[in-house]
Order: structure tokens, then sequence, then C-alpha cells
């Protein structure tokens, strides 16, 4: 750069995770110095400045005490952090999207969170909003069923139907 005369130059517009390398010079009117030695610097990498909360959380029966937790990837996420109903919190694995959840008591209710995380290689972090879902194994183990919209359809009634038809036989 010439025309500098200061002792400090800022250089702009750098790519992020990128090693630049610089010499430096003197001049005067007659002549122009030998270069320094180089001198070599990293960028930092590009933080996000925020990442969207996780979506499509859901909750799925997995064994008598066992729940999975399942939501989308988020992208730039390099980690999520599963929110327990006791205040406790745990961290996936780098893109996991899952997590098995161990529960004392089938029947009462549990609320979980998870938020998307991005850890910078310098150990910054930006985390998202909560996504948030309450269940119990008793829901997802006996999901109720939507009543059918023509009755007869229904097989609980057809075998009710021939159950009476059966006992008509017999008398």
């Amino acid at each position: 750069v010439k025309g500098v005369t200061e002792t400090e130059y800022m250089v702009k517009n750098l790519e992020p995770s990128t090693t630049y390398c610089f010499t430096v010079t003197s001049a005067n009117e007659d002549k122009e110095s030998d270069k320094s030695s180089q001198v070599c610097a990293t960028t930092w990498e590009k933080i996000p400045e925020w990442l969207p909360a996780p979506t499509n959380f859901k909750a799925t029966y997995a064994s008598e005490f066992d729940i999975k937790l399942t939501w989308d990837a988020v992208e730039g996420a390099t980690t999520y952090r599963v929110y327990y109903p006791d205040g406790n919190i745990f961290s996936t694995g780098a893109g996991e999207t899952t997590w098995l959840v161990t529960v004392e008591d089938k029947e009462a209710e549990y609320c979980f969170e998870v938020t998307a995380v991005y850890t910078s290689k310098d150990g910054k972090e930006v985390e998202s909003e909560k996504s948030k879902l309450c269940t119990s194994i008793a829901d997802l183990e006996n999901p109720t069923e939507p009543e059918p919209e023509d009755p007869d359809l229904d097989p609980r009634i057809k075998r009710y139907k021939m159950k009476i038809k059966q006992s008509e036989e017999l008398l």
C-alpha cells in the first residue's frame, strides 16, 4: 500500500478463516528499504448472528420408559442442547438430531426443549430460541385415534355388529 505514513494500517474486507501474510518497507524520495520479515495471521471464522430454533420437534415411543426426541437439522448448528424438566441440560454430538430420554413415570407429562448451538473455534457461542414439546409415555403408547368419518368403517363398530348378529343367530 503506497502513501501510508502511519506505523499501523487496517486491512479491510478479508475473508473469514483465511491466512494472510504481510511484509513492510519504508521509503523516502531517494530509495526504498528491504522488506521486513514476513508476518502471517489467520482471520477468525465467520460467526452467525443468530440461529433459527429447531423445527419439527417430535417425541416418539421408544420403550416402556424411553422417549425418542427428534428435530430437523438447523443450517450452521454445530451441536444441539436438550433441556430436561428437572433443569439438566445435555448436548448432542455434532450434527445429531435425535436424543433418547429415560423417564421414571410413564403416566407423567414431561416437557422438553431443544436449541441449536453454533460454537466457534475460539469458544464463542450463538444459541437459538427454544423449541418445546410436552408428552408422556402413556400418550405415545396409546395415541388417540381419530374417529372415522363413517361410523360403519370403524372396526370397533363392525366387531360389535358382528357379535350382535351372531347372538341373534343363536336365538
